[in-house]
């Protein structure tokens, strides 16, 4: 069967090459939007099980983690006018850190993951948190939340335009969704092209399937009524503390200075791609 691309239809496609004998990444780049992803790979759960999460939990600092979560709240919080109670889904939320984070800063905050991995911990924690995909629990819930997160997720995501359609569906008229991910066709990957390491998660090959540029993003916005208000690289609201520490440097150093500025402009590829439902829409 002929791949075509999940987020504008087309089937112009064309093989992503490094130039390099030793190539693993089978990749594919829509010539219409420029979406990069794997052409054939399983289901999301099925990619997504105890295994990957256990290598995920491995790989992670909780104090950073913590941080940065705090850090991505406040950014927002503060940059969308969020008022206290706002309703807020966090799709992905793995032990609910966001969720925790958001309840101490007054919001409902609710979140989902396609396993049951923490389901032990969203108990102990009294976590308002559940195991479905985006699509399910849309089903009966349209326009309920102010906020939509998804941070490091959308790049697990097979079907994008499925994925943000029904974040579509779940948001107010006038509510924000935010997509946190890597951008293929930043300066930051053109300078490192196979050796950006976003191509291949820390979990293990598999668990990154797209990668959704700023183009792409703007064209799938568009198709599932969500505008696109801009492209924030998301060291605008990481901590330098943060920084330092999971690069075991010093951050007084000027090395360190220095790339943190650099991932604080437009030139890298960490990003969060901010959408926003029209009013009128439902």
């Amino acid at each position: 069967m002929e791949s075509v691309c999940t987020v504008c239809g087309s089937s112009r496609l064309a093989s992503v090459s490094f130039g390099t004998s030793d190539d693993d990444l089978k990749l594919l780049r829509c010539e219409q939007c420029t979406f990069v992803f794997v052409p054939t790979q399983a289901a999301d759960r099925v990619r997504h099980g105890s295994t990957y999460h256990a290598r995920r939990q491995a790989n992670e600092d909780l104090v950073v983690k913590t941080m940065d979560t705090a850090s991505f709240l406040a950014y927002w919080a503060s940059k969308l006018g969020l008022p206290s109670g706002a309703r807020v889904l966090d799709i992905g939320c793995a032990e609910g850190r966001l969720l925790q984070v958001a309840r101490c800063m007054g919001y409902d905050a609710q979140g989902i993951d396609v396993t049951d991995y923490y389901r032990d911990f969203w108990d102990s924690a009294c976590l308002d948190a559940r195991v479905a995909t985006a699509e399910e629990y849309s089903e009966g819930r349209s326009s309920t939340f102010d906020v939509i997160t998804a941070r490091q997720v959308i790049e697990h995501v097979r079907d994008q335009r499925s994925f943000l359609s029904a974040c579509a569906s779940l948001l107010k008229p006038g509510g924000f969704c935010l997509l946190e991910t890597g951008d293929p066709t930043s300066w930051q990957v053109k300078y490192q092209r196979m050796k950006w390491e976003y191509w291949i998660a820390s979990e293990g090959g598999g668990a990154h399937v797209s990668f959704l540029g700023r183009r792409a993003a703007t064209m799938l916005g568009e198709r599932v009524g969500l505008r696109l208000r801009d492209s924030v690289p998301h060291f605008r609201y990481r901590t330098l503390q943060a920084y330092a520490r999971e690069q075991g440097k010093s951050r007084g150093s000027m090395s360190t200075l220095a790339k943190f500025a650099l991932h604080r402009s437009r030139l890298t590829a960490a990003r969060c791609y901010w959408f926003e439902k029209p009013r009128g829409e439902s």
